[in-house]
């Protein structure tokens, strides 16, 4: 597996990873309306970083280096449990000022078990348009 900085040619593929999984993922939620224009509309101004297995994109990470905050984590379902999101967080919280910050809805208890075993600790809680979340910081 190989950790990289996102190029231009990964964009569709990367779009197609964010979509598939925010539909798995949120489906408690309205997903009809997602589509693969939204990768490009939830990740201006971020850095992203893209797992490869050979020649395969698996999953990507993308954070505003300025506010040391990861705010997408994805990688592709055929790929779960393979340590390509553990690799993924590892890469960009190398990449930022500690401590490093994300929020993750409640109701996405996969993502917010998998964080709390790879050490993060939650800071504080909220709600907004999409329901409660919580605001975990590394330790």
């Amino acid at each position: 597996m190989k950790i990289r900085e996102f190029k231009e040619e990964d964009r569709n593929t990367i779009a197609q990873i964010y979509l598939k999984g925010r539909i798995e993922t949120f489906n408690w939620s309205d997903t009809s309306i997602y589509t693969l224009e939204d990768f490009d509309t939830a990740t201006i101004g971020e850095c992203i970083l893209v797992a490869e297995v050979g020649v395969i994109l698996t999953g990507f990470i993308a954070f505003y280096k300025a506010e040391s905050f990861i705010h997408h984590l994805y990688v592709s379902s055929d790929h779960h449990n393979k340590g390509i999101g553990k690799a993924l967080l590892l890469a960009a919280v190398g990449n930022l000022d500690q401590p490093v910050r994300l929020k993750c809805l409640i109701r996405n208890e996969k993502s917010v078990s998998f964080y709390k075993s790879q050490g993060w600790k939650f800071e504080m809680m909220g709600i907004d348009l999409l329901g409660k979340y919580c605001v975990l910081v590394n330790s």
